[in-house]
């Protein structure tokens, strides 16, 4: 990903920081290694290639940190495209759990005036809200569905 980052005062340098903070808690909900020895086959076969299609996919390079608007549009193609994948049925609550907070997420940010201090503060005190033992849990079964049924 590439970061410029402009140091002229405390308001841009925290500005900037903001979407690369909430870029990299996003990626981490989807992005998981898959190790298994086997090959799946079938749905599961179809959901491993279409979620390393996905994983590989290159949705923030060449988007600049600073400009929050293309930050936006990034992750809403991250998640439109990570919606279009169909988990097998042993999984699919726990994916769309997972993208849902995923897209309401970027919704909140999209309401969030960056440039000022005091509606950033707000955001991160809000964000707490996506933090909960439900998307905890989705997030751990999909990434040991995906450690244990798709090879590497």
């Amino acid at each position: 990903m590439r970061t410029t980052r402009r140091r002229t005062s405390s308001r841009t340098s925290s500005r900037s920081a903001v979407p690369a903070l909430v870029t990299a808690s996003l990626v981490a909900l989807v992005v998981a290694g898959c190790s298994s020895e086997g090959q799946p086959t079938g749905p599961t076969a179809q959901f491993c290639a279409d979620y390393a299609t996905f994983t590989q996919a290159a949705f923030l390079d060449d988007v600049d940190t600073d400009d929050v608007a293309s930050v936006l549009t990034a992750l809403d193609t991250m998640v439109q495209d990570a919606k279009q994948i169909r988990p097998p049925e042993e999984i699919g609550a726990a994916w769309t759990t997972v993208f849902q907070a995923s897209q309401d997420h970027v919704q909140l940010m999209r309401g969030v005036d960056w440039s000022s201090e005091a509606a950033q503060q707000e955001y991160f005190a809000s964000v707490q809200g996506f933090e909960s033992a439900e998307l905890t849990e989705a997030t751990a079964e999909v990434e040991a569905f995906v450690a244990a049924e798709c090879p590497a």
